[in-house]
């Protein structure tokens, strides 16, 4: 195994490049060689802001901004290089998708096996946690999980972000007969649009502040969309939800907190209409159901990801990769940080 351990870190003062002891596993855990780190929205943040999301930072009891170096990313895949002596089920060589976040197993919650309920569960690259941007990671074992062949390891990093879209569409109950609407067209956003059409839904109405990503919506399958602006009425947008619907929504997720502001959720919804927020405070609380539901739809190839993937960059270059992410251009989508070197 070579000893090189590059790690992306997060300073106060920005990223850092800087070497890391290579971790030594304990009995229930994997050493992964990370291949692919796509940039999330909370790493977005926590680069920008020093901090998580201030909605999220109010759910929070415990103090989640980076008071000391914080190892940054959570979307990831990789490749088991060492295990511990009591895992099973998976071999040196298996190709990887991370689960980000999981339970601590010691809670009440957890030792009634109610797992995703954990009050104190774990999430990488949320202070003070670690992520996964290193090329060498210790991971649970039993929350990683093995990707079929045909899978690229690309895919295997986006493998979290659908599981997140799956949870929200399960938590709307969606249906075939659904009216969805979704807030926000960012990769979230259209990864949804993606993982409810998989579930049969045929009306989408997709929400966003800038028309070139409604026409990525649109282009990727969205029924309806509609360009959110800062005049608009809470009266302007129901008419508008009745226009494409002919009635109100049966559903509305949310994946976006900017755009809607005033929007009332009991006027877009019909009576007994759902409402499910996507965040990175529930990305820790997906079912097991969820990621394996995720994981059957990536392999299953109905989500075009590879549409998504609008920029990728080595490890060596992150701080160019974030700064990408930051800039939100036309063409930005998820980002790419390939930790394993790529063919050239």
């Amino acid at each position: 195994m070579e000893e090189d351990n590059l790690t992306v870190v997060l300073y106060l003062n920005g990223l850092r490049l800087e070497q890391r002891p290579i971790p030594e596993v304990d009995d229930f855990d994997v050493l992964l060689a990370i291949d692919t780190v796509a940039v999330g929205k909370s790493d977005l943040h926590y680069f920008v802001y020093g901090r998580p999301n201030p909605i999220l930072f109010n759910i929070y009891s415990k103090d989640k901004n980076v008071i000391k170096p914080m190892v940054i990313g959570y979307e990831s895949s990789g490749v088991v290089v060492k295990r511990g002596q009591k895992v099973s089920g998976l071999s040196v060589g298996d190709r990887v998708a991370i689960k980000a976040g999981f339970p601590c197993h010691y809670s009440d919650r957890c030792k009634e096996g109610k797992f995703c309920n954990c009050p104190e569960n774990v999430f990488c690259a949320f202070a003070p946690t670690d992520g996964t941007l290193t090329r060498y990671f210790k991971h649970p074992a039993d929350y990683c999980l093995k990707l079929p062949n045909h899978v690229t390891m690309e895919e295997g990093a986006l493998v979290n972000l659908v599981a997140t879209a799956v949870s929200s569409c399960s938590l709307g109950r969606l249906q075939p007969c659904s009216k969805l609407v979704i807030c926000g067209a960012q990769p979230l956003g259209l990864v949804t649009l993606m993982v409810a059409q998989a579930m049969g839904v045929s009306q989408i109405l997709v929400t966003d502040m800038k028309q070139h990503r409604l026409e990525l919506a649109k282009e990727l399958g969205a029924t309806h969309t509609l360009l959110e602006k800062s005049e608009q009425s809470d009266t302007e947008v129901v008419e508008h939800v009745r226009e494409a619907f002919g009635d109100l929504a049966s559903a509305y997720i949310r994946t976006s907190y900017i755009g809607l502001e005033t929007l009332l959720t009991s006027e877009v919804l019909e009576s007994g209409g759902v409402l499910a927020i996507s965040n990175p405070a529930s990305n820790a609380r997906i079912s097991s159901e969820d990621y394996a539901q995720a994981l059957s739809l990536v392999a299953s190839g109905k989500l075009n990801l590879k549409r998504l993937m609008s920029h990728h960059f080595d490890i060596e270059e992150a701080v160019q990769a974030f700064e990408t992410a930051k800039m939100d251009l036309e063409d930005v989508l998820k980002v790419m940080i390939h930790v394993k070197p790529r063919a050239k």
